[in-house]
C-alpha cells in the first residue's frame, strides 16, 4: 500500500467521528470529574469500604452518563447492549480502584482518577467495534437498536 492510500484511509476513519469523539469526551470529562467526586465522598469522606463506595459511585455515573449520550445523541439507543459493555468497563474500574485503595494505600480520589483516565478511550473504541457510538449513519446498525422497541422514538 502506498502512503497516499494509508493516509486516505486514515482520514476517512478519522472524518466519521468528528463530531462524535468531541461530545463523547466532553461527557467524558464530566463522567471522570463526576466519578472522582463520588469516590471522593464515599471512600475518603464517608469512609465505606472501597468496593462499596466504588459500586455506588459508577452505578450513579453510569446512569447520568446513559441519559447524556443518548440525549446528545453521542450513541444509538440501545440500553441492553451499552449496559453490558459498560457493566464491563465499570466492573474493572471498581476492581482498580479497590486494588489502588486497599492494597496500594490510595485514596479514592487519585486511584479514581488514574482508573478513568486509563480506560475512557478504550471505552470509547469498544463501544464503536460494538456499533453503540453514533459516528452520523443515517440509521443506527440494527443490533444497537434492537433492545430499545421503537427505532423512530427518542425516549430514555
Amino acid at each position: 500500500m502506498n502512503t497516499n492510500r494509508i493516509t486516505d484511509r486514515l482520514k476517512h476513519k478519522l472524518a466519521k467521528h468528528k463530531s462524535t469523539l468531541p461530545k463523547f469526551l466532553f461527557i467524558g470529562v464530566v463522567k471522570t470529574f463526576s466519578a472522582i467526586f463520588f469516590n471522593w465522598i464515599f471512600i475518603d469522606l464517608l469512609k465505606m469500604e472501597a468496593l462499596l463506595g466504588a459500586s455506588i459511585a459508577y452505578f450513579l455515573v453510569f446512569i447520568g452518563t446513559y441519559i447524556a449520550y443518548v440525549l446528545s445523541k453521542t450513541i444509538h439507543k440501545g440500553f441492553i447492549k451499552y449496559t453490558v459493555v459498560v457493566a464491563v468497563f465499570n466492573g474493572l474500574a471498581i476492581a482498580m480502584v479497590t486494588v489502588m485503595v486497599k492494597y496500594g494505600g490510595m485514596a479514592g480520589f487519585s486511584s479514581s482518577s488514574i482508573t478513568t483516565a486509563v480506560l475512557v478511550l478504550l471505552r470509547y473504541l469498544v463501544l464503536h467495534k460494538f456499533g453503540i457510538i453514533n459516528t452520523g449513519d443515517a440509521t443506527p446498525p440494527a443490533s444497537a437498536s434492537a433492545d430499545s422497541g421503537n427505532d423512530n422514538d427518542h425516549k430514555l
